[in-house]
Formats: structure tokens, C-alpha cells, sequence
């Protein structure tokens, strides 16, 4: 089964945010998502991973996050942001209309297992 690690970055909360997935040690995608928060981030991580296992027939698959909120807002396709973003916006309408069946969402646990290799690194 394939796995994809994803993170999420925001430089402030709220500031400029990113997300970026890894799958076999290789980058499959890094997005600049605009004016956002951590959990906006960690959350479109996730959606965009789920796409890219869409759009590459990659399911049955595993995704890794180390956000228990997005895990949570990914799981109930719902994003409880107070915050308008174009790209959060798309996604939870995306994310409505999927079947998830074959995508396992699992936490990451940094203090068990250390970073995530999505991490961005700017702690």
C-alpha cells in the first residue's frame, strides 16, 4: 500500500500558508495557499493528497498527518474555520462529493516517531 506524509505551515497564525506532500522520499506537491491558518494548511494538505491518490490511481492508500483538527475536519468534510479561503472553500465542496472508502487518514506522532518527513522545518 502507498503512503503519503503531508504538513501544513503558516509563518504567523494566521500569516502566509503552504502545504507539501512526500511520498516515496520524493516532494509530490508544495502549494503557497495564501493568507490562511496552521489547521487551514495541515487540512488542504490532506485534501490535496487525497487528489493527487485520485488522480494517480493510487488508492487503497494511507495519508499521514500530524494535525488531529484536520485529520477531524477531513474526516467529517467539513472545515470549522471562522476564515475565508479560496482554496479551503473548493475543497470542502470537493471533499463532499468524493467516496473516501480506500483512503485511510492516520496521526503522525511526532514525540513516538519524530517529524513527519513532510515537515517544513521551521519550527
Amino acid at each position: 500500500m502507498k503512503t503519503i506524509y503531508v504538513d501544513g505551515s503558516c509563518s504567523g497564525n494566521p500569516g502566509m500558508a503552504a502545504c507539501r506532500g512526500i511520498m516515496d522520499d520524493k516532494q509530490i506537491f508544495n502549494y503557497a495557499l495564501g493568507y490562511g491558518t496552521n489547521n487551514i494548511a495541515e487540512f488542504l494538505a490532506i485534501a490535496y493528497a487525497i487528489d493527487y491518490a485520485k488522480k494517480n490511481l493510487l488508492e487503497p492508500i494511507t495519508i499521514y498527518s500530524d494535525s488531529q483538527t484536520a485529520i477531524a475536519w477531513i474526516n467529517g468534510k467539513y472545515a470549522n474555520s471562522s476564515m475565508s479561503n479560496e482554496h479551503l472553500t473548493k475543497a470542502v465542496k470537493w471533499l463532499q462529493g468524493i467516496d473516501m472508502t480506500n483512503i485511510s487518514i492516520q496521526k503522525w506522532h511526532t514525540k513516538q516517531d519524530g517529524e513527519i518527513p513532510a515537515d517544513f522545518g521551521n519550527k
